[in-house]
């Protein structure tokens, strides 16, 4: 079976295209697509966030007051979309309020918050 190379103005994922994916790439260092697999319409382009911004995040969602923690991850999946830009994502989280959940529990494990550390003693 023959298939053909995508041209770089052939659309491949997100609706970007090869050139535009190489582009935030060169900007962004490792990007990655989060996609959910029933809402096909709520597939973003993110980041690898930063320790920084992994700080901020932690001291936001430690903060007691009502619905802080919840805005706390909203923040933190905002900072880390590269695709589509903003206003599009806030009618996307507006749609799907519950990808907020869905993107930050992926871009965490990104950042290995998920991993298992095991210690030994010597």
């Amino acid at each position: 079976m023959h298939t053909e190379t995508p041209t770089k103005t052939e659309t491949l994922v997100a609706g970007l295209t090869e050139t535009e994916i190489t582009d935030l790439k060169t900007k962004h260092g490792e990007i990655y697509v989060l996609e959910h697999p029933v809402y096909t319409d709520a597939t973003v382009i993110g980041r690898r966030p930063t320790r920084l911004e992994y700080d901020r995040f932690i001291t936001e969602a430690g903060d007691d007051r009502k619905n802080v923690k919840t805005k706390a991850l909203e923040n933190f999946v905002k900072r880390a979309i590269v695709h589509p830009e903003r206003a599009k994502v806030e009618v996307l989280l507006d749609r799907y309020p519950g990808l907020v959940s869905g993107y930050g529990d992926k871009l965490l494990e990104i950042i290995a918050v998920d991993q298992r550390v095991e210690a030994k003693k010597l």
